[in-house]
């Protein structure tokens, strides 16, 4: 059985997977002030959040927070993968990045936007460029 903010956090979700994001950022924060502690919450509303400076250190916040809380949420890792590779612009591809992303995929190995970034990075450098190919690093079935 669903606690009152778990059930306000799954209808915030269902808002954001039909569009009307304010409302599920609505329905997200109040579940997080009844239970501060609901890590889904705490990363849901960031993953589509817009990227400019202001948002970027709100979603940061957020997705720390939510990795925190669960250390188990891919989705927490690849939001911070997400941010610094947000941050890095034509300076290159900060190393928080492919911590986040690496992170990303040992805890779930079949999450392919979370590979497809890290892949992206690792053909960026020759010292890592070996990395795409390593059994380590396939997906297994």
């Amino acid at each position: 059985m669903l606690t009152p903010a778990e059930t306000e956090a799954r209808i915030g979700d269902l808002d954001l997977g039909r569009g009307r994001r304010e409302d599920a950022q609505t329905k997200l924060e109040h579940a997080l002030m009844v239970d501060p502690s609901l890590a889904g919450a705490e990363e849901r509303p960031w993953v589509f959040a817009a990227s400019n400076g202001a948002a970027r250190g709100r979603r940061k916040k957020h997705f720390m927070r939510a990795a925190e809380l669960d250390p188990k949420r891919p989705l927490a890792f690849y939001g911070q993968g997400m941010v610094a590779m947000s941050r890095g612009g034509s300076v290159g591809v900060p190393v928080g990045a492919v911590v986040a992303f690496e992170k990303t995929v040992a805890l779930s190995p079949d999450f392919a936007p979370a590979w497809y970034n890290l892949s992206s990075i690792y053909a960026l450098r020759k010292e890592t460029l070996q990395k795409l190919w390593t059994p380590r690093n396939m997906p297994r079935h």
